[in-house]
């Protein structure tokens, strides 16, 4: 059955991919929002070959940081500049 950890509204809670977990039901009117980063120790790429999946970013390249925070913003993924994504 687990721990249940109750937390107000709004927190953030980090789990691994090897934790079993899940939450209730949302019983406001309000949506439900996730992050959730991903890492992978190669590039993940489209089946077709033509680019990187999804919105991945590089972030670490032969052990040093390459992530470019300018470059990483909205309107490369389809969104606008000052709205949020989802």
């Amino acid at each position: 059955p687990g721990i249940a950890i109750e937390v107000p509204a709004g927190t953030v809670v980090a789990f691994t991919s090897y934790n079993l977990h899940r939450s209730g039901p949302n019983t406001s009117l309000n949506l439900r929002r996730v992050y959730l980063p991903q890492y992978s120790a190669e590039p993940i790429v489209k089946s077709d070959g033509s680019g990187r999946w999804g919105m991945a970013v590089p972030f670490v390249r032969d052990g040093e940081i390459v992530y470019d925070p300018e470059g990483d913003t909205a309107e490369k993924y389809g969104g606008e500049s000052g709205v949020p994504m989802g």
